[in-house]
């Protein structure tokens, strides 16, 4: 078994912390002002926010797992398990652009769809790797030494 760490980059870190501080000076505002109206829709709000806030936390990718028959991609709440068999092609994407349809642009990484239906998991955009199985899925995910990654694996 092989473990492949996904380092966050300090992009993600910073847009991290921004909205956190932010979403945090808001959810106080709205608690601070007196009127009945815009307190409970304050507090709406802020609980909608921290809800898509723990989403993307709970979706954000931690390490890669190698075994002898699967490539688990392990999130902070949950797992993805991609037998090897299923793997019909991985590569390094040197490209650092991801064009999203939905999903985060930095908050906890970049996390949601991209314009080719991929699944992306992406903590560093210089260290991505995409991989596309057998079931027409395809996942894009960052982890720390993606060349190692993609040497491991090995695939004809």
């Amino acid at each position: 078994m092989k473990i492949y760490l996904s380092k966050k980059s300090n992009y993600v870190k910073a847009v991290t912390i921004f909205s956190a501080v932010l979403l945090v000076s808001l959810a106080t505002l709205s608690v601070l002002n007196n009127e009945t109206y815009s307190l409970i829709g304050g507090i709406i709000i802020s609980l909608i926010m921290f809800g898509i806030m723990f989403y993307f936390y709970s979706k954000s990718l931690r390490k890669v797992i190698i075994d002898k028959n699967e490539m688990i991609l392990k999130k902070n709440i949950g797992k993805i398990v991609i037998p090897i068999s299923e793997i019909e092609a991985i590569y390094r994407l040197e490209s650092s652009n991801l064009p999203m349809t939905s999903g985060s642009m930095g908050v906890f990484g970049f996390i949601g769809n991209t314009m080719d239906n991929s699944i992306c998991m992406v903590n560093d955009r210089k260290n991505m790797i995409k991989v596309v199985t057998t079931k027409d899925e395809k996942y894009i995910f960052s982890v720390r030494n993606p060349k190692h990654l993609v040497e491991h694996l090995d695939l004809p």
